[in-house]
């Protein structure tokens, strides 16, 4: 089995915090607890060496998750803030959860970039619209 603990700010007490794991084309709860005063522990029956799990935090109706990886014997920590899965930060010491760490911050660096460029394409896209919704009403088209 492994740990997975929890440590987050501005996490409300009713959030629930659980692990799915995938079976076939199905994900199965494994576990669950709710955070209390910031914090959650739950332990996980692990299946083989290394597996692929599915953090979920729900509250008020919303839902949030991210993947993550789990061995035996391995703790798992999770930190944070606030009650959404997607921004919490899973750390542990398996091969493929410091690979996807690695993933996860190259594409957070970059990801103001991607957000100026979304905004220029957006841009240009309204003028090109613009552009030949003028042409159509020109030739009578419309």
């Amino acid at each position: 089995s492994c740990v997975i603990e929890g440590d987050l700010t501005n996490a409300e007490n009713d959030t629930e915090v659980s692990i799915f794991r995938k079976e076939g084309r199905v994900f199965r709860m494994v576990c669950n607890a709710q955070i209390m005063n910031g914090h959650f522990r739950l332990a996980v029956m692990t299946l083989s060496q290394q597996q692929e799990l599915v953090l979920n935090s729900t509250y008020q109706n919303y839902n949030s998750s991210k993947e993550f990886w789990v061995a035996p014997g391995v703790c798992t920590t999770v930190i944070g803030k606030g009650n959404d899965a997607i921004d919490w930060t899973i750390e542990n010491s398996t091969f493929d959860q410091k690979e996807l760490n690695a993933i996860e911050t190259f594409f957070n660096d970059r990801m103001p970039q991607v957000k100026q460029l979304q905004k220029k394409l957006d841009w240009f896209q309204s003028v090109m619209r613009d552009s030949l919704a003028t042409d159509e009403k020109k030739k009578g088209v419309g």
